[in-house]
């Protein structure tokens, strides 16, 4: 069964963008790279526990017009989160958008940063999916709805949604 949800990344009509990944959330953001750089300039900002969880850097440097790779122990490339690389380059890159899978904290700076500088983001989001068709709930997330957040289920509505719609 599979793929599960409706959501897919919106690139079109963007001319540069940013792409940050973290943990497994690199393998999807792939599939988006290989895409957007037909019609885009891409920078990338992948995160990585240590040198050990280290994959795709040469496939992702050849999808890159940037490519900024962390560590957070620092065991390899820069030490440090991706955020904090992404924030640098806002302003000096002109980003149009941002897009981001990986954990749920990363998630949640991006999200803050794409507010603060008012710059659209979509996120895709890895939460476990037991049915995929939405009867188990293990899947549901909070979306604002209007003036009410409701729960919807990742299987159906996602895995990416609007940032400024999904509760973190």
């Amino acid at each position: 069964m599979g793929p599960l949800g409706q959501g897919t990344f919106d690139f079109k009509g963007k001319k540069k963008i940013a792409i940050i990944g973290g943990g497994i959330g690199i393998f999807p953001l792939y599939e988006l790279a290989k895409e957007a750089r037909k019609t885009a300039e891409v920078n990338m900002y992948l995160g990585f526990r240590s040198k050990d969880f280290v994959v795709l850097e040469e496939e992702y440097k050849k999808l890159s017009n940037k490519f900024v790779l962390t560590t957070d122990d620092g065991t390899y490339a820069e030490k440090g989160f991706a955020i904090n690389y992404l924030k640098e380059d806002i302003e000096k890159e002109k980003i149009d958008v941002i897009y981001a899978c990986g954990p749920l904290p990363m998630l949640k700076a991006v999200q803050e940063l794409a507010k603060e500088t008012n710059i659209p983001c979509q996120i895709s989001l890895e939460e476990r999916m037991g049915c995929g068709i939405g009867v188990c709930l293990g899947c549901a997330v909070k979306v604002n709805a209007g003036e009410q957040l409701v729960y919807t289920h990742v299987c159906k509505a996602g895995p990416v949604f609007d940032a400024n719609v999904v509760e973190i």
